[in-house]
């Protein structure tokens, strides 16, 4: 290797701490990672001795230029990511399970939606955080039908702020014959990819998991769907999908209105 390699790249080293290198630029058609770019996990220190994590990306170096970019007084640095761009770096990784695990301790909102902000629990109605704190739950086979039942988002007992109400029940469905499994299983490309495979196996109503997966992939869907109907009733957009999808520029109009302060004399 003809480069500082990134897990050596640890300057400055009063402010900053490399954690972990969670992708280093090797590949197929480029095994030594020369010229690509790295992507590390790291903590910052500020001046005032506060820290936070961070992630950070650089450019490999070269026989041309063996430290890379970013570098400052002639060692080698990473560049740190704003923190709103940091989601789309991290969904184009593909991360072991102890370094995905890294992250979601590190970046609370990584683990909490595409926005960042969790999902509303369809039991209790309070806010699911984390996608450690939920589950997805739909009736199994022996449901005979489907009429006011829909695959739901809730807590997990252990997060379930009925669980002092309801014992281990927490917010699940009541009832025998339900299915479940940890929301966070149904996150990133391969959680998308295990919703898709219901609609395939008809195991589940191909409406209630499209519904499912605009909550669970979708930015600003899980914030609009409360306000959704009214925005309608007031005239705020026109759809023009099929009912239940909706464009971004839609959802954005939707919260908007939610945040618009309410006419004097109303």
């Amino acid at each position: 290797m003809s480069y500082i390699p990134p897990n050596a790249v640890t300057s400055p080293r009063r402010h900053f701490t490399l954690i972990t290198v969670l992708e280093d630029g090797r590949t197929g058609d480029n095994p030594t990672g020369e010229g690509n770019v790295s992507v590390a996990l790291g903590r910052w220190r500020s001046a005032d001795g506060a820290e936070e994590p961070i992630l950070g990306v650089r450019w490999n170096g070269d026989d041309a230029n063996p430290i890379g970019n970013p570098q400052s007084r002639g060692l080698p640095t990473w560049f740190v990511v704003p923190r709103h761009l940091r989601r789309s770096i991290l969904e184009h990784l593909v991360l072991s399970d102890a370094k995905e695990a890294l992250v979601l301790e590190a970046f609370d909102d990584f683990g909490a939606g595409p926005d960042g902000t969790g999902w509303i629990c369809d039991e209790c109605g309070k806010p699911i955080c984390k996608a450690k704190d939920g589950v997805v739950e739909w009736p199994g086979d022996k449901v005979t039908h489907w009429r006011g039942r829909r695959m739901r988002v809730v807590h997990h007992f252990l997060a379930s702020p009925l669980r002092k109400k309801r014992g281990d029940a927490g917010c699940y469905q009541d009832g025998p014959d339900w299915e479940w499994d940890s929301l966070d299983h149904f996150l990133g490309p391969d959680g998308l990819m295990q919703l898709l495979a219901l609609i395939a196996d008809k195991e589940v109503p191909a409406e209630d998991i499209l519904h499912t997966i605009q909550r669970l992939h979708l930015p600003r869907f899980e914030r609009a769907r409360p306000y959704i109907d009214s925005a309608l009733a007031d005239g705020v957009f026109e759809p023009n999908l099929a009912p239940g999808f909706y464009w971004q520029r839609d959802l954005e109009l939707v919260l908007a209105h939610r945040r618009r302060p309410v006419d004097a004399g109303r």
